[in-house]
């Protein structure tokens, strides 16, 4: 796990609780892909129709496009807060693909969510680091969604 500041990803993340963000290593990263999204796939556009992300429910939380290229940040923050009753010590990931996944608290997720998704915006997933998870947060091309297990 290295710092997010110490990585090619820094100049994504210029808020102070940058951090408290890492970068998992390649090997961490693939296995927990494998364990918690779908072992034979190596992103979210290859996941099948019978992976948990494709097939649970999905509930639309709204837009995130329009607060982020206005700056009203705080305005997702609070949507994604009152959505996923997460506890904000709560470990989260973020994950990219196979290869990529970020791994912060989820009170540092929701002050920096708009960094995350300068980092990577295509489709990217944010899963609790708790095996019980049975909750995701998926960003779409201007949309995020809460999927149920």
């Amino acid at each position: 796990m290295l710092p997010i500041d110490k990585t090619f990803y820094s100049d994504y993340f210029e808020k102070p609780s940058s951090s408290e963000i890492y970068l998992l290593s390649k090997d961490v990263a693939g296995k927990l892909w494998d364990r918690d999204i779908y072992s034979e796939t190596s992103c979210y556009f290859d996941l099948p129709e019978e992976c948990w992300i494709v097939a649970s429910q999905r509930t639309s939380l709204g837009r995130w496009i329009a607060a982020y290229n206005d700056g009203r940040y705080r305005e997702v923050a609070d949507l994604l807060e009152t959505a996923m009753t997460w506890s904000k010590k709560m470990t989260v990931r973020f994950f990219v693909n196979r290869e990529v996944i970020f791994q912060t608290a989820w009170s540092s997720f929701l002050e920096n969510w708009d960094d995350f998704l300068t980092a990577h915006d295509d489709c990217p997933l944010v899963i609790p680091e708790a095996d019980s998870a049975r909750e995701a947060v998926l960003f779409t091309s201007g949309s995020l969604y809460k999927i149920l297990r």
